[in-house]
């Protein structure tokens, strides 16, 4: 994979993820220093599942995992991903940006750090990049003949599950991560053939 482009992505990744914080922080703080009210979202992950959004070894694990899956099963599927992940992530940078839902009520949106600016924080909800991340891992794996179809679904259930146990997304974030990962791979829009990089 062409080193260029990896550094091009973070760098995009890094703007955008702070762009996003600052005009989500300034619109919601400009709307409670004018008393107004913040609409609450209903999300239906986040009223039938527990809250875990205080549980550090979980939000570990989402990390971890999401961090890890991609280079635990060899070269041809990290380089499949990897063609594929920067086009996922160039349209979440586009919805991201489009639409800024409400934080987590427990969500410090006062406390941006640099880590930040790589896992992201408290409004860039649609769509869930983490869940991107394993989802279009699964789809590689699923595809070559890696896993079946009951461990992908599985897989993207439980992690499904514990992103929206720690209150991180709401559920339509998980739903629109897959459905854009199923148009990028199913029609091909790697790096490979939207760019003709190589």
């Amino acid at each position: 994979m062409n080193t260029v482009i990896i550094i091009i992505f973070f760098v995009l990744h890094v703007i955008f993820t702070y762009s996003v914080h600052v005009n989500g922080y300034l619109f919601y703080k400009g709307r409670e220093e004018s008393k107004k009210i913040t609409p609450k979202v209903y999300d239906i992950g986040a009223k039938y599942l527990p809250d875990l959004s205080n549980n550090k070894y979980l939000e570990m694990a989402i990390h971890s995992i999401s961090l890890v899956i991609p280079f635990i099963f060899g070269k041809e599927i990290r380089n499949e991903y990897f063609n594929y992940i920067p086009i996922v992530f160039l349209i979440r940078y586009l919805f991201t940006s489009l639409t800024i839902l409400p934080k987590d009520k427990k969500c410090n949106d006062e406390e941006f750090s640099l880590i930040n600016l790589i896992i992201g924080h408290c409004y860039d909800k649609i769509f869930s990049g983490h869940f991107a991340i394993v989802n279009i891992t699964l789809l590689i794996l699923l595809n070559y003949g890696k896993i079946g179809m009951l461990e992908a679904i599985l897989g993207n259930f439980i992690f499904g599950t514990m992103i929206l146990m720690l209150r991180h997304h709401y559920t339509i974030d998980l739903f629109v991560a897959f459905l854009v990962n199923l148009v990028v791979y199913q029609n091909d829009l790697g790096l490979d053939r939207v760019f003709k990089i190589n």
